[in-house]
């Protein structure tokens, strides 16, 4: 069966709330609600960079707190959770967060690199409770804790990549088994659109609602599966391997096969006679006052200038740090450093580079601290009204304006 087209509510305005339970759709973006856990993660809500990965960060953010699950009390146990943002976030509202994955093999130079077991902070785009995370090396399939250990467990875009299906199943199991009493686990995986798409890392829908899911022990939470999208989500179609960089990034075609992200909030049932304390605890979410990590201040910028087409030139600034972490300005392999960066756009919305340049700082800048920089990059080669948006960024980790307004724009004709 392929997914429905649902237009209803597109432009009038009348769409319900966001489900918890279903695919990734475009809509998404303009719920109050859901946008607002979108802007929380740091993400920017602008159409032309969407990407279904934080739709999927947002959706559980936004998910977790429909169901009143992020309060102070709850502890969370993350499955191949790598360095994703959301561990921080989480860190910094929960009781208790651990943040596994195996940190070696085929993940490791991106989304799982073992550094974060002994420095998580250097992944982290803002401020978060240094004593409520801990880190571990763990398979999901064998999860080193006892059971009822977790009020939350979440695995985002990994549980497809825990090996066969009898090993999924084993994860399943594991997460029912450290699951407390209403205790919710939060899945996220490629979800195949089309009757005749087919991969083997990813699912069919009745395959997860009719097998994996129910074999778990547990069940759907809030509202029944939606199986549908919007035809403008689909018209943002990605085909792979070529465009895999270019957003927007929500629908995506292999070969025959269609897939986007899908939603699932599953909740552990309770046992009869099991008493109100054992259970996942739920209430409002604590108020977050933490300093920020990365933020900065960039002043003395020209507010506008004219350049030649295919032109080199450069834009110089005074960046000072205003946030409560070390600027390295190197590092052995480049991550973790932090730069002075520049994206592009045209006023007509006829092209938009969002990673035009990159300067190195002339040192290290502390907290406080800051230092005159300039950035050289090469004008357009056609003619026309631009703006060049100036931003610092940590390498592999946030460009700082995603979490905190922090830049500067410049207005560029290029004749």
């Amino acid at each position: 069966m392929a997914a429905r087209i649902d237009d209803g509510g597109e432009s009038d305005g009348g769409r319900p709330e966001v489900a918890l339970n279903k695919l990734c759709d475009l809509r998404d973006w303009r719920d109050p609600a859901w946008r607002a856990a979108l802007l929380d993660l740091g993400y920017d809500p602008d159409p032309r960079r969407l990407h279904r990965k934080e739709w999927e960060f947002a959706q559980t953010v936004y998910g977790l707190r429909r169901l009143r699950r992020l309060c102070p009390t709850a502890t969370a146990l993350g499955l191949g959770a790598g360095t994703e943002p959301i561990i921080f976030f989480l860190a910094a509202r929960l009781r208790k967060v651990v943040a596994t994955d195996l940190y070696a093999g085929e993940f490791s130079e991106h989304e799982a690199d073992p550094r974060m077991l002994r420095d998580p902070e250097a992944f982290s785009p803002f401020s978060y409770h240094r004593d409520r995370l801990d880190v571990r090396r763990m398979d999901a399939t064998a999860i080193d804790y006892p059971s009822g250990s977790f009020d939350i467990v979440f695995a985002l875009s990994a549980y497809e990549h825990f090996g066969s299906r009898r090993a999924q199943r084993r994860c399943l199991a594991e997460i029912h088994r450290v699951l407390r009493p209403q205790g919710v686990a939060v899945l996220t995986t490629e979800v195949i659109l089309n009757t005749w798409g087919r991969h083997g890392d990813y699912f069919r829908k009745e395959e997860l609602l009719n097998d994996l899911i129910p074999g778990s022990g547990l069940r759907l939470v809030g509202d029944d599966f939606d199986f549908a999208t919007s035809r403008a989500t689909l018209d943002a179609l990605i085909r792979l391997p070529d465009e895999v960089d270019r957003r927007p990034h929500l629908v995506l075609r292999r070969w025959r096969t269609y897939f986007t992200s899908g939603s699932f909030f599953l909740e552990k049932p309770v046992s009869p006679g099991t008493p109100e304390a054992g259970c996942a605890p739920r209430g409002a979410e604590a108020v977050v006052a933490l300093p920020p990590l990365l933020r900065a201040r960039l002043t003395g910028v020209a507010p506008a200038m004219s350049v030649r087409h295919s032109s080199r030139y450069g834009l110089t600034c005074r960046v000072e740090n205003t946030g409560h972490a070390v600027w390295p300005r190197s590092s052995p392999d480049g991550f973790g450093l932090v730069r002075l960066g520049a994206h592009l756009t045209a006023v007509d919305g006829s092209l938009a580079i969002l990673d035009y340049g990159r300067a190195d700082l002339p040192r290290d800048l502390r907290p406080g601290e800051s230092e005159v920089v300039t950035i050289d990059l090469t004008a357009p080669s056609e003619p026309g009204e631009y703006h060049v948006e100036l931003d610092m960024v940590r390498e592999g980790v946030a460009w700082f304006s995603s979490r905190t307004p922090s830049g500067a724009r410049v207005a560029v004709r290029v004749t």
